[in-house]
């Protein structure tokens, strides 16, 4: 049987089907696996030891209040479904006021572009350490995933990415925060967005 993922909601007949099923889609609801979230969070692990510049940002996030923020232009800008740097601002005000982190880590597309508008994606007021993780590309994207995970706390794009790399941190003290909108439809009406993250407006 091969089936289609047709929504970002959840379908609550899909964990019921009989025999072999091929699924093609996103299927990003934890709702499908929450009963093997720990297995998941297992099996989902870069195997190869980090090392070379990802093993100096490894550590410095391990040594830091850290934030992974991930910003996806690239084809989103195109298409119209980039986030504008108020929601960043907003999410970084929020998690500045609950938390006590001291670095921000930047994973991007586009690195040059969020240099070029740091100053709108940052809070004025913010006295953190902003840092710009660049060393990886297309063909090593799961080392920034690596990286993101490691974070203490995270503000998502509304991209899959970073959806993977705040989900699979296993941390039960950090905070998410996610767009109020995935695309074009408020996230309160999609299964995408597990109840205790938080969302912000923009």
């Amino acid at each position: 049987m091969y089936v289609e993922d047709q929504s970002l909601t959840f379908d609550p007949n899909v964990p019921n089907l009989p025999g072999n099923v091929t699924l093609d889609g996103y299927w990003q609801s934890e709702r499908y696996f929450t009963e093997f979230t720990e297995t998941l969070r297992r099996e989902i692990t870069v195997r190869n030891p980090v090392s070379g510049e990802n093993q100096r940002w490894y550590d410095l996030i391990s040594d830091t209040g850290s934030v992974s923020v991930h910003v996806r232009r690239g084809d989103y800008v195109d298409l119209g479904w980039a986030l504008p740097p108020s929601y960043y601002r907003n999410a970084l005000n929020q998690i500045q006021d609950e938390t006590d982190v001291t670095d921000l880590f930047f994973f991007s597309d586009n690195i040059d572009w969020i240099r070029t508008n740091q100053k709108d994606l940052v809070p004025d007021h913010s006295d953190t350490n902003v840092h710009y993780v660049e060393c990886n590309d297309g063909e090593t994207a799961h080392e920034d995933l690596r990286l993101m995970r490691a974070c203490d706390h995270h503000i998502v794009a509304n991209s899959s990415f970073s959806w993977w790399g705040a989900w699979l941190d296993n941390s039960e003290t950090k905070i998410v925060i996610a767009p109020d909108y995935w695309v074009h439809d408020p996230v309160n009406h999609l299964d995408i967005i597990p109840d205790r993250w938080d969302t912000v407006s923009w």
